[in-house]
């Protein structure tokens, strides 16, 4: 399991995560980030990811740019998961 550690704010959140606490254990798979650089952004739901890993250990942020689009998209699929488990 990935060790992650969130700080939330209102409209973004700070992880900070370490790959090397999966190491022990029996796991189905081990995801390790020597070098990592991502960016993402979806205009679907408004919001922007970007992630930096070295060695093992990563930070991403995530900021909601448009609020009112992502909590429409929120509420839909809100319902559509209560609609799925009547």
């Amino acid at each position: 399991m990935i060790y992650r550690k969130t700080i939330e704010f209102k409209k973004f959140s700070i992880d900070f995560c370490n790959d090397w606490s999966q190491l022990v254990g029996k796991w189905n798979w081990i995801e390790f980030n020597p070098i990592r650089l991502y960016f993402e952004k979806s205009n679907m739901f408004g919001t922007f990811e970007i992630k930096f890993c070295l060695l093992g250990f990563c930070i991403r942020v995530y900021w909601i740019y448009n609020n009112k689009i992502y909590m429409e998209k929120v509420k839909s699929l809100s319902s559509r998961m209560e609609k799925c488990l009547e």
